[in-house]
């Protein structure tokens, strides 16, 4: 008979292809023997050993359960069973077994043998092991990919909802306060606010309604703009994100509460026009959601306030042309005040000089002198009017010629020196004074006390008829600029006539009532155009007036390199 006529070696054979061997061990002796096929499969030498020197071999943190699966099975009336384990091959490696058990039990039922066959399932785990690593990878995948999804459409949700409310809208603060609900709806507990630059401070404009009182008073009152190290972040134009922030290390001791901060600088033309700041209380960190929906409310309101920067930049440079176009047209109007000032205002006294020098030379020839004397003194008079009214010419061209230099003003300051002028000027009358103008404005500090002297001086001459004068000096901020008025109780004027209170030379009252030469108004108006502003008076009632004019507020960049 050849070998593979043989039975046995058939078998054994059949064994090695499976990778699989047989262990038996006899429960009375505590001996066991592995079949050559387990022992080449394990690396062994060894026939025959006891359990616990099987056990070495195992893994360690096996161990347990293999003793456990055979003792159950011992102590059973089960037949057989199976186990998994991994075993130490001597080269290193850690072989991944199955063993299916049979036990043999005696007539009493007492188990007396195990007999197993050993499969080498190495592969197969490892296998299984790859699998499942690959479907967490591909489940991890899946969800950062729908997490992103999620964000993605968060931040869509945001920017429309923001978009939907913003529009064309061209005024920032109403688009700040658009962006502030948006992030409100959007993301649960947050705190949001938006502030500008205001000099060295950054000011709230506008804010959460839920946000502490005390902690608004004192963002309200300016917050010192960032030192080089932080700033270095915000030309870029993207938001950062402050984990674990503490309010009290920043300055800011009333937010204390809050445990994380973000920031987006909305920068237009390069600069950052505002900051978009949003805190929250419940974690010290923001989740990617939160982070996205910042991210995309953050660029949109920068996005709407570059497009209402151009507006106001159109609406400016159009406030520019309107303001030359009316600059031209009181120059031109000046210029046919003048040809009537020479033709007319100037003539007048000349022509009294040339009469009243005739009628002298006949009173001499006739030697009356009282009547040359009194001719004489008109003639003086008459040319001490032209003169006033050459040094009145003088000034407005003066006012249209000096050189433009606006800066920020404190305009209690311009009130309070021309209190002093008036006084000098008016020594002996007295003034009860109403003043509410404290403020800083954007203008020439030497033209607009001109103007600010010019209408006090007036107020006081023409209430010189009441016992005193009362005056009030009010000054109204507003979004584009200053108001500013000058009341008086004095004799008013006919509104049907008040638009040539601002001409030059063109008085409403005879020089014997009020003297003047009509040109202190009409050096008001000038000053006010040049700056771009405009000129107003009323009078209601006819008992006393209000003389007043507006200032623009300066484009930002004249305002910064002022």
């Amino acid at each position: 008979m050849t070998e593979l006529q043989d039975p046995e070696f058939r078998f054994r054979l059949a064994l090695q292809a499976a990778r699989l061997g047989i262990w038996e061990y006899d429960l009375m002796t505590g001996i066991g023997r592995r079949s050559p096929e387990l022992r080449a499969l394990l690396g062994l030498h060894d026939t025959e050993r006891t359990l616990a020197e099987m056990l070495g071999d195992v893994h360690e943190d096996d161990r347990d359960t293999v003793v456990a699966a055979l003792t159950a099975l011992a102590d059973s009336a089960a037949t057989e069973g199976q186990i998994h384990f991994r075993f130490r091959h001597p080269d290193g490696r850690l072989l991944w077994l199955e063993q299916h058990v049979f036990v043999e039990h005696d007539p009493a039922g007492q188990a007396r043998h195990f007999y197993s066959l050993v499969r080498d399932v190495t592969t197969q785990r490892q296998t299984e092991q790859e699998l499942h690593d690959l479907n967490a990878t591909l489940e991890a995948r899946v969800a950062d990919r729908t997490r992103e999804l999620e964000e993605e459409r968060a931040a869509l949700d945001a920017f429309v909802a923001f978009t939907e409310v913003a529009g064309a809208q061209p005024e920032p603060h109403l688009l700040a306060l658009h962006a502030v609900d948006a992030l409100e709806h959007t993301l649960a507990e947050v705190s949001v606010l938006y502030m500008e630059r205001d000099r060295d401070l950054w000011k709230v404009r506008a804010h959460s309604p839920s946000m502490d009182a005390g902690l608004l008073a004192q963002l309200e009152s300016g917050v010192p703009v960032e030192p080089p190290g932080s700033a270095r972040a915000m030309p870029e134009g993207d938001a950062f994100f402050l984990p674990d922030w503490h309010g009290p290390e920043r300055g800011l001791p009333l937010a204390a509460g809050y445990r994380a901060a973000a920031v987006y600088p909305c920068v237009v033309d390069g600069r950052a026009a505002g900051l978009l700041v949003m805190g929250i209380t419940r974690a010290p960190s923001w989740t990617p959601r939160e982070q996205a929906v910042f991210r995309a409310v953050g660029r949109s309101l920068t996005l709407a306030l570059e497009r209402a920067a151009v507006t106001a930049t159109l609406w400016q440079q159009n406030e520019a042309l309107e303001a030359r176009t009316r600059a031209l047209g009181a120059a031109n109007e000046e210029l046919e005040a003048f040809a009537y000032s020479v033709s007319h205002d100037l003539r007048t006294p000349v022509r009294h000089v040339m009469g009243f020098v005739e009628l002298t030379r006949t009173a001499l020839r006739r030697e009356q002198v009282d009547k040359a004397l009194r001719s004489l003194d008109i003639v003086s008079e008459a040319a001490q009017r032209m003169n006033t009214l050459i040094d009145g010419m003088l000034e407005l061209s003066r006012a249209g010629r000096d050189g433009f230099t606006p800066r920020w003003v404190n305009l209690g300051g311009l009130i309070d020196q021309a209190r002093q002028d008036v006084a000098r000027e008016f020594p002996d009358r007295q003034v009860r004074w109403t003043v509410d103008a404290d403020l800083d404005l954007w203008a020439d500090p030497a033209l607009l006390q001109q103007v600010m002297t010019n209408l006090i001086s007036n107020a006081v001459k023409y209430s010189s008829g009441q016992a005193s004068s009362d005056l009030t000096v009010r000054a109204l901020p507003s979004e584009t600029g200053w108001t500013v008025t000058v009341q008086d109780n004095g004799v008013g004027f006919d509104e049907r006539y008040a638009h040539k209170l601002f001409a030059v030379f063109q008085r409403l009252h005879t020089p014997r009532e009020f003297p003047g030469t009509g040109v202190g108004l009409a050096t008001v108006r000038r000053i006010v155009l040049k700056h771009g502003g405009t000129v107003f008076a009323h009078s209601p009632g006819q008992a006393g007036a209000v003389f007043g004019f507006t200032l623009p507020r300066p484009v930002a960049d004249d305002a910064e390199s002022g």
